[in-house]
């Protein structure tokens, strides 16, 4: 989402570009006339056009920004964005921050003014008049901004298209079958349901170590893969496993039905 967001960032034209930058500066300074007033004094105190950039990154914190922003940014799909925030969590993000009291004030920003910004920047991104939409026209609106097809989602889980259409029917039924456009909302729903068991919620109970060791083991399992798990053979997982629907009718399983199998032959695993 946030990639697809730059993308049409680039794209616009300088005076809507800065027509963004314009308005996420009002988040630090109070309006768009304070910002633009201390732009100013900086610029007549740099020495240089390459000071007076540095002197402005420095300002803005765009270095922490960037660096909070980048799990969001560079992934195509969610276990990358899952990836690039444990690899967030791991450093000092408190070593990109140069400026904290204008940092404090771009996350305190008051509620109202802070959805004024929002709406005012989704208008020049997508051209269209958010103000005028209710929450609920908001959410499906930007729903519908971003999709994937079901050959994103089999390149993730490794596994084929015949397979996904397996899973997809197992889960729910018709709700994907002849689908080509998975919308964003759905595709949470998607991946959530692959890789928890059944009485987790990825977002209600997300833990980032727990989700990001999970997806290392695999996003999806043969039943070998299974067989070893459990320090089991084929033929004992088969005669343990008859009530599991779909396993005498493929050859790989997402997370949520691997944890099905070796739940019903009476085994555990740590991950």
């Amino acid at each position: 989402m946030m990639k697809h967001i730059v993308k049409i960032f680039q794209n616009l034209p300088l005076e809507k570009q800065e027509r963004l930058i314009e308005n996420n500066l009002a988040r630090i300074y109070g309006s768009q006339e304070i910002a633009g007033e201390r732009i100013k004094q900086i610029k007549e105190t740099a020495d240089s056009d390459n000071d007076f950039e540095q002197l402005l990154i420095n300002e803005l914190n765009v270095d922490f920004l960037m660096k909070l922003a980048e799990p969001l940014i560079k992934p195509v799909n969610i276990t990358e964005i899952i990836s690039g925030l444990k690899k967030l969590s791991e450093i000092d993000l408190q070593s990109f921050i140069t400026n904290e009291d204008n940092l404090h004030n771009f996350f305190n920003i008051d509620e109202k003014d802070e959805q004024k910004i929002i709406d005012e920047n989704f208008t020049i991104l997508f051209n269209v008049n958010l103000k005028k939409m209710t929450n609920d026209e908001k959410k499906i609106f930007l729903i519908k901004k971003f999709t994937v097809n079901k050959d994103d989602i089999t390149e993730e889980f490794g596994i084929n298209k015949r397979t996904l259409n397996k899973w997809l029917i197992y889960f729910f039924k018709d709700k994907y079958k002849g689908k080509r456009k998975i919308y964003l909302d759905e595709y949470l729903e998607i991946f959530s349901t692959f890789i928890t068991s059944e009485n987790e919620d990825l977002f209600e109970d997300f833990e980032i170590e727990k989700i990001y060791t999970r997806l290392k083991k695999g996003h999806s399992f043969y039943k070998s893969d299974i067989a070893f798990l459990l320090e089991s053979d084929l033929k004992t997982q088969r005669e343990n496993v008859k009530q599991v629907l779909l396993y005498n009718f493929m050859d790989k399983f997402p997370y949520r039905i691997m944890k099905e199998i070796t739940d019903k032959m009476g085994g555990e695993i740590d991950f």
